[in-house]
């Protein structure tokens, strides 16, 4: 038995964390600990996850709201690279360097230096790493998603909330990434169906 509400204590997490991974199906078990439910979109709203004070509808509609109006970047873990892409052509190197309002060049100075030396050295290892691993995980992760969304829907488990709030992050991200002209991997179409 799982206690109720999403315990604050680090030893009961730890307790609780072990009692979901001993199940057959440790994402149903997660899915149905009381509190657990809604918890993305009570995040959005500034709840806890676990609190097991039931939402609204007008809740979702905040949620929807604040995603859509206040998140200054919505990315997608199934689309990392294209999530990568798509925030620095919405906040360009320029963003967070000092540079000339009138010439639009970056002021070279030594932080600056080091600051692009660092961006550089980081951007080449996930360009790396991308090439390595990121179209094999991405390609994997419909797979993946596939197969726990019909571990969960087998087993009844279904969150109108966070399913909505989804839906919306990925209109979201689809859309700006056809405003900045950044490629992905699937379609917008493609995640909908996984989570029909």
């Amino acid at each position: 038995m799982i206690p109720a509400g999403f315990p604050q204590q680090g030893k009961m997490k730890q307790v609780i964390r072990k009692l979901i991974k001993s199940t057959e199906f440790p994402i149903v078990t997660y899915f149905n600990v009381s509190g657990i439910s809604a918890c993305q979109t009570k995040m959005v709203l500034g709840r806890e996850c676990g609190t097991v004070d039931p939402l609204a509808p007008t809740d979702l509609t905040e949620a929807l709201r604040r995603l859509r109006y206040d998140f200054a970047f919505v990315g997608l873990t199934e689309e990392s690279e294209a999530s990568a892409r798509l925030f620095l052509a919405m906040y360009p190197i320029r963003a967070v360097l000092p540079y000339d309002p009138r010439s639009g060049d970056v002021i070279d100075s030594p932080v600056t230096t080091m600051l692009l030396k660092q961006v550089k050295s980081s951007f080449a290892t996930a360009a790396a790493n991308t090439v390595e691993a990121g179209a094999r995980n991405q390609t994997d992760e419909s797979s993946k998603s596939a197969q726990l969304k019909r571990v969960l829907q087998e087993h009844g488990c279904k969150d109108p909330y966070d399913d909505a709030l989804y839906a919306e992050a990925l209109h979201i991200f689809y859309e700006r990434c056809q405003e900045f002209g950044v490629k992905t991997v699937h379609s917008k179409d493609h995640w909908l169906h996984l989570n029909a």
